[in-house]
C-alpha cells in the first residue's frame, strides 16, 4: 500500500500503521492528503489481514496541525476567498466517516491542533 504521496502505510503482525507524511508542513492536510485519506481508510477497512490501525504523524514536531492554510487557494475580486475562514475538512477525514469499524489507535507525537 505504498501508492500514496502524503501517507505511509505499513503492516506488521496484522496491525497497520497509517502515517501522515508531510513533516515539513507539520503533517497538515493539503489537497492530495484530502484525496488520499478516504482511499486509505477504505483499503484498510476492507483488508482482511489488518485487525487494527495505528494513526500517527511523521517526524517529532507534530502529529497534525489541521489544514495547510498555505495550500488553500485564494482569490481576489468581488468574492474574496480568505483561507483563515475556510472550514477545516479534518472532521470529514476520520475513520468513522469512511466506515472504518476496526480499532484505530492515535499515536500522537508532538503538536496536535487544527485550523
Amino acid at each position: 500500500m505504498s501508492d500514496y504521496e502524503t501517507l505511509l502505510v505499513t503492516t506488521s503482525n496484522r496491525v497497520a500503521t497509517l502515517t501522515l507524511n508531510r513533516p515539513d508542513r507539520y503533517n497538515a492536510f493539503d489537497a492530495t492528503m484530502l484525496e488520499e485519506l478516504p482511499r486509505a481508510w477504505a483499503r484498510l477497512r476492507d483488508d482482511d489481514e489488518v485487525r487494527a490501525v495505528v494513526l500517527t504523524g511523521a517526524g517529532e514536531a507534530a502529529f497534525c496541525t489541521g489544514i495547510d492554510r498555505d495550500a488553500v487557494p485564494t482569490s481576489e475580486g468581488e468574492y474574496t476567498f480568505d483561507p483563515y475562514t475556510y472550514r477545516d475538512p479534518g472532521e470529514a477525514l476520520g475513520p468513522k466517516t469512511h466506515g472504518m469499524w476496526k480499532p484505530v489507535i492515535a499515536a500522537v507525537n508532538g503538536m496536535a491542533c487544527g485550523g
